[in-house]
């Protein structure tokens, strides 16, 4: 399972709540092993995951300013830049949390 954090710049006027909950689902639907990945056909044994990836998912999300802080988590610790899984692994989503901040 891979943990997101993230903070989030909702856009002026959009609500801080929409935004979380389609943040939730767009990386729910990214990372979900047999119909996520970067091109929707599921995610290949062994296959990692960047960082640059996870914040273009949410960067498509309608009502994003801008992400102010992104961490990629395993067993609660944080990965930096690269998820590597293991040759007979799969990722799937773990918790994604989100903190909005309105400016």
């Amino acid at each position: 399972p891979l943990d997101v954090s993230a903070t989030l710049v909702p856009s002026p006027g959009f609500d801080p709540g929409e935004l979380e909950a389609e943040a939730q689902q767009a990386l729910a639907a990214f990372l979900h092993p047999l119909t996520g990945g970067p091109d929707g056909r599921g995610w290949d044994l062994g296959r990692g995951v960047y960082l640059s990836d996870v914040a273009a998912v949410l960067g498509r999300v309608a009502g994003l300013a801008s992400i102010m802080d992104l961490t990629l988590l395993v067993n609660g610790t944080p990965q930096g830049d690269h998820v590597s899984v293991g040759q007979q692994q799969i990722v799937v989503a773990g918790l994604l949390q989100f903190k909005m901040v309105v400016v």
